[in-house]
């Protein structure tokens, strides 16, 4: 067990979703003073956008800080990332964090995490796209 987010894809994104989501995850990644890597821990992050988002990252190998590669939006159904509290945590819950704001009913999101301790995602998430409605997407 370890500190883990959870998000289940109840549908396809729509292209403008897609695209709001990867606009969002695009200024969180270059708004973090966390140092992101790509899926191994190493390189740097995959944000694309083709016809849906794809976003893939973990936290800095060199640094000690990677755990599970964060790959959004994953599978159809069920989907989850094992954080362990490292830095890129506060950058997973902010993608979760837009990614349930532009895509309602497509995106849920849970986490063994309470509200307080997505804080930090709210904040660079809030920060990062100059949206001050943008929500916790769950409650304790």
């Amino acid at each position: 067990m370890g500190y883990t987010h959870y998000w289940r894809n109840q549908r396809s994104l729509t292209e403008e979703e897609s695209l709001a989501i990867y606009k969002d995850v695009q200024a969180v990644i270059e708004h973090t003073s966390v140092k992101l890597a790509g899926w191994n821990g190493t390189g740097d992050p995959d944000v694309s956008m083709g016809h849906h988002v794809h976003v893939s990252l973990n936290g800095s190998e060199e640094r000690e800080e990677d755990y599970e590669t964060f790959t959004f939006p994953g599978e159809a159904g069920f989907n989850f990332c094992k954080t362990q509290y490292r830095p890129y945590d506060e950058v997973i819950t902010a993608i979760l964090i837009v990614a349930a704001h532009h895509a309602p009913g497509a995106v849920e999101v849970s986490s063994d995490g309470r509200v307080n301790e997505w804080q930090e995602g709210l904040n660079l998430a809030r920060q990062a796209t100059g949206n001050q409605e943008l929500e916790v997407p769950f409650l304790d």
